[in-house]
């Protein structure tokens, strides 16, 4: 019996069709073809960007679902989510940004992970990064449980566009981001998962192409660094991880993300 994967991804106004039109080429373009691809738009989005929707929502695996207003990331994925479960058919989700781009055997690789790792319920990728400077770089993750685990304060354990989750091992009641926060809620979401006894996996293949605009370092500012701090503090307590590193190392990291672009720039490209 061939899987079925369902592929989450959100829209919103800042997103440019051009990427978006790359990002779900890539899922179309897959050597695995029994995927859905569940795109929730988050509010007013262009026309340009809408006559570019218009054009996937004739495809019979294509579901879009609109909302008038921006509700954010999380309420979106959980929205897609609950949908996912409710049709009962998929034995995978993935989750997809729209300006980042899909390598054509990503579905097939991961699927045949899980194949031959039943216990694994999440499961990521390697990625390269790219930009408008055509810079590459080949951002590699971590691949066994333990190596996740014993890192989670220092380094989030996926690379978030990249994720697959088991559906057959997660409840819906498991699998749920928290809505009220704008970003990090993916980190949280791991937290959650880990200390419930999930296992974590990253696929050692870049099968994700990462997308970093001039902007990324910049939109890292204060909200970020107010999350990042609490994030860790919640994993620490979660996780029962309290020792003098994982402390040090979450106050240089708010440091961090309080410090000039340039300092962020070089420490994202070394320090990794």
């Amino acid at each position: 019996m061939i899987e079925r994967v369902a592929v989450a991804i959100s829209v919103y106004t800042k997103d440019k069709p051009e990427y978006v039109k790359e990002s779900l080429d890539s899922l179309y373009n897959q050597d695995y073809k029994s995927i859905d691809i569940f795109l929730n738009v988050d509010g007013n989005i262009s026309k340009e960007l809408r006559s570019l929707l218009t054009e996937y929502e004739e495809k019979d695996n294509f579901h879009i679902k609109f909302f008038e207003k921006n509700l954010g990331l999380a309420f979106q994925l959980n929205d897609i989510i609950s949908r996912v479960f409710k049709l009962g058919s998929f034995s995978y989700l993935a989750r997809m940004d729209a300006d980042d781009v899909c390598e054509p055997h990503r579905i097939t690789k991961q699927v045949e992970y899980f194949r031959n790792n039943n216990n694994v319920s999440v499961l990521g990728t390697s990625v390269i990064e790219f930009g408008a400077n055509n810079k590459k770089f080949y951002k590699k993750m971590p691949t066994s449980h333990k190596d996740l685990s014993d890192n989670i304060i220092k380094r989030c354990p996926f690379n978030h566009p990249t994720v697959m989750f088991n559906l057959s091992h997660l409840s819906i009641c498991d699998l749920k981001y928290n809505s009220e926060l704008k970003n990090t809620q993916d980190y949280f979401l791991w937290v959650d998962l880990m200390s419930k006894g999930y296992v974590f996996a990253n696929l050692d293949l870049p099968l994700l192409r990462f997308r970093v605009d001039e902007k990324f370092h910049s939109r890292r500012g204060l909200t970020k660094a107010k999350n990042d701090l609490l994030s860790r503090f919640y994993a620490m307590k979660k996780l029962r991880r309290h020792n003098f590193l994982n402390w040090f190392y979450t106050i240089s990291l708010f440091a961090l993300r309080l410090s000039p672009s340039f300092l962020k720039r070089i420490a994202y490209n070394y320090l990794r």
